[in-house]
C-alpha cells in the first residue's frame, strides 16, 4: 500500500511539472515573444518618431531662440558692470526708483476706476414703455415691427418680447402695464464686444423713430444694483421729492458718458382722486369709512360669494353696472347712503327712515358730488422708502467713461444742486459706487494681511527681521510696474486689478528670496558683501529669468482676453505680468 501511494505522489508531481512546463511552452512564451518584441519594436519607432519631432520642433524654435541666447549673453556679459555701477552709485539709483513711484503715482490718478469691467454677456434687454392708455394690441404691433427690424441684424441670433401684463402675483417685484413692453436680445458671438455695441445702438436708433416710446437699456446684473449709477434722493413730502429727483435727473443729462437716465417719481396711471368735505359728512350724519366702503364696494366690487371649480375658488363680485361708472361725472352721481341705496326694495327703505331720522338712514340719495371733490389725476408710479424714509432713485447706464471719473462728477454736481432742492429734500450717490467703496476697503486689508504674511514666513525662514525687510521692497516696485503696465494698456483699476496685486504680494518676493538666500551663503564661504551681490545676481540671473518668463508667458493669452468672461480675466492678468517684469 505504501508503494502505491509513493507512486501516486510521484506520478503527480510529474503530472503538475509537465503541466507547468506545457502552459509555459504554449501560452508565456509565445506571449512574451510577442509582447517583448511588439514592444520593443514600437518604442524604437516611437523613440525615432520623437527625435523627428524633436528636430522639426529644434528647426521652427531655433530661429527665436538664437537672438534670445545672443541678448541673455548680452546681458549676463553686462550684469556684473551694471551691478557695480548700482552699488557705487546708490543715491542715484534711490532717486530714480523714488521718481518712478511718484510718476506711477500720477498715473494712477490718471486711471480711471470701476467695480468689475463692463462684461459683455451677448444679452441684453430693452425695457419699452408707450404712453398711459394705450391698448395691449397697439403696444403689440409696435413690438412686432421692433422685433422684425431687430431680425435682420446680421449679428442677432434670438430677439423676443414680452408685451403688457403677466401671471405675476401681489408679492411680485415689479409690476406691467398694457403700455409696456420688454425686448430681449441675443448675440451670435457673445464675446463680441464691438458687435454687441453697434447692435445696441442700432436698436436705439430704431426706437427713436418711435416718438412716443420711452425705453431702458440694461443687461444681466450680477451685483445687487441693476445700474451703474444710482442717486438716492429723499423728501418726505411726495411733490418735493418728485421735484428733487427731476432736478437731479436734468443735471445728471448735462454729464458725458450718461445714457438712459430714469426716475422712480415718473407719474404712473390717470386715477381719480375723491377728496371728502369731513364738515358736509358731519352736517349729513356721514361717516368716512362707511362712505368709502360703499363706494369702493360700487366700483371694485363686493365679495359675495365664491364660486369652486375642483381646487380653484373664484370670487364672485357685486357692484355698480359698468354704465353707472364708466366716467368722472357717472362716479360723482354715484349714491352713497346705504339706506337710499335699500330703499328699492318694497317697504325696506320707509323702515328705515321711521327708525332713524338721520340723512345716513335717510331715503333721499346722497350723491358723492354732494359731499366730495372728485377729480381725475395722476400719482406717482412707485413710493420707495429706503431705511424707512421716502426717497426716490435717479439710475443711468455708462457709455465710454469709467465708473471713478463720472461719480466723482456727479458728486460736484450734486453739491452745486444743493442749494437749489426743495426745503429737507437731500441727494446722495449710491449704485455700484457704494459697493466700490465697500470691496476697496476690503480688498485694501486683504492687501495688507497678504504683505505681513508673507513678512512673517520668511522672517521665521531667514530667521532674521532684516533680511525678509529687504526682499519686501520689491512688492513697491511691483506695484509700480504694474501701474505702468495698466496705464500703457488704459485699463481702469477695478477689483480685479486688487486681487491680481494680492496675487503679486506672494510671487514677486520669489526672485529676491532666490538671490538673498544665494548671497548669504556666499558670505558664509567667506566672500565680501559687494562681491557677494555680484556673483549672486550672476549666477541667480538664470533662474530668475526662466521664472519670470514663464510665469509672464503662461499669463498672455489670458492678457489678450480670448473667450467670455475675457474682461474679467485680463485686468488681473496684465497687472501680474507687468509687475512681475519691473520688480
Amino acid at each position: 500500500m505504501s508503494k502505491v501511494t509513493g507512486w501516486l505522489k510521484r506520478t503527480g508531481r510529474l503530472v503538475g511539472r509537465g503541466a507547468r512546463f506545457a502552459f509555459r511552452i504554449l501560452i508565456v512564451i509565445p506571449f512574451r515573444f510577442i509582447f517583448r518584441d511588439t514592444l520593443t519594436v514600437l518604442l524604437t519607432d516611437l523613440r525615432r518618431g520623437w527625435r523627428w519631432v524633436g528636430r522639426m520642433l529644434w528647426k521652427v524654435i531655433n530661429p527665436v531662440m538664437m537672438p534670445f541666447d545672443r541678448s541673455f549673453g548680452a546681458m549676463q556679459s553686462g550684469y556684473p558692470r551694471w551691478a557695480r555701477w548700482a552699488l557705487d552709485h546708490k543715491g542715484t539709483v534711490a532717486g530714480i526708483t523714488i521718481a518712478m513711484t511718484l510718476v506711477s503715482a500720477v498715473m494712477a490718478r490718471a486711471l480711471g476706476t470701476e467695480l468689475v469691467p463692463p462684461l459683455t454677456q451677448g444679452e441684453f434687454t430693452f425695457e419699452i414703455q408707450l404712453p398711459e392708455g394705450k391698448s395691449l394690441p397697439y403696444t403689440d404691433r409696435l413690438m412686432k415691427q421692433v422685433e422684425d427690424r431687430v431680425k435682420e441684424y446680421p449679428n442677432v441670433r434670438t430677439v423676443f418680447s414680452s408685451v403688457g401684463g403677466s401671471n405675476e402675483n401681489q408679492f411680485a417685484k415689479q409690476t406691467k402695464e398694457e403700455n409696456k413692453a420688454q425686448l430681449y436680445v441675443v448675440m451670435k458671438d457673445k464675446t463680441d464686444k464691438l458687435a454687441e455695441e453697434q447692435t445696441i445702438n442700432q436698436i436705439r436708433r430704431e426706437l427713436d423713430q418711435f416718438p412716443e416710446v420711452t425705453y431702458k437699456f440694461s443687461r444681466p446684473s450680477y451685483f445687487t444694483f441693476k445700474r451703474p449709477i444710482e442717486v438716492e434722493v429723499y423728501a418726505y413730502d411726495l411733490e418735493d421729492l418728485r421735484r428733487a429727483a427731476n432736478l437731479v435727473a436734468h443735471r445728471l443729462e448735462s454729464i458725458q458718458g450718461l445714457s438712459d437716465i430714469k426716475t422712480t417719481t415718473e407719474l404712473g396711471n390717470p386715477e381719480v382722486h375723491v377728496i371728502f368735505d369731513r364738515d358736509r359728512l358731519a352736517r349729513l350724519g356721514l361717516e368716512e369709512n362707511q362712505v368709502s366702503q360703499i363706494l369702493r364696494n360700487k366700483i371694485r366690487g363686493d365679495v359675495a360669494t365664491r364660486y369652486k371649480e375642483q381646487d380653484k375658488q373664484i370670487d364672485i363680485l357685486v357692484r355698480a353696472s359698468e354704465d353707472d361708472r364708466k366716467t368722472v361725472q357717472e362716479i360723482k352721481d354715484l349714491t352713497i347712503n346705504a339706506a337710499a341705496i335699500n330703499s328699492s326694495s318694497p317697504g325696506g327703505g320707509n323702515a328705515a327712515a321711521s327708525r332713524q331720522g338721520s340723512a345716513a338712514t335717510s331715503p333721499v340719495p346722497i350723491k358723492l358730488s354732494s359731499v366730495a371733490q372728485v377729480i381725475s389725476a395722476r400719482g406717482p408710479n412707485e413710493i420707495h422708502r429706503i431705511k424707512s424714509a421716502r426717497s426716490a432713485i435717479v439710475s443711468a447706464n455708462l457709455t465710454g467713461r469709467d465708473l471713478g471719473s463720472v461719480s466723482e462728477e456727479i458728486r460736484q454736481q450734486l453739491r452745486q444742486l444743493s442749494t437749489e432742492l426743495p426745503a429737507n429734500a437731500t441727494a446722495n450717490l449710491s449704485g455700484q459706487n457704494e459697493e466700490l467703496q465697500v470691496a476697496y476697503k476690503s480688498l485694501l486689508f486683504a492687501l495688507g494681511l497678504a504683505v505681513f504674511l508673507v513678512y512673517l514666513v520668511m522672517a521665521s525662514q531667514f530667521e532674521s527681521l532684516v533680511h525678509p525687510f529687504i526682499i519686501m521692497f520689491t512688492v513697491p516696485l511691483g506695484v509700480v510696474g504694474a501701474i505702468l503696465g495698466l496705464f500703457v494698456t488704459q485699463t481702469p483699476i477695478s477689483v480685479m486689478v486688487f486681487i491680481g496685486v494680492i496675487i503679486l504680494v506672494g510671487i514677486v518676493v520669489n526672485n529676491a528670496i532666490v538671490l538673498i538666500d544665494y548671497a548669504n551663503q556666499l558670505r558664509a564661504q567667506g566672500l565680501p558683501k559687494r562681491e557677494a551681490l555680484v556673483q549672486a545676481g550672476l549666477v541667480r540671473l538664470r533662474p530668475i529669468m526662466m521664472t519670470t518668463l514663464t510665469t509672464v508667458l503662461g499669463l498672455l493669452p489670458m492678457s489678450l482676453g480670448f473667450g467670455e468672461g475675457a474682461e474679467i480675466r485680463a485686468p488681473m492678468a496684465i497687472t501680474v505680468m507687468s509687475g512681475l517684469m519691473f520688480s
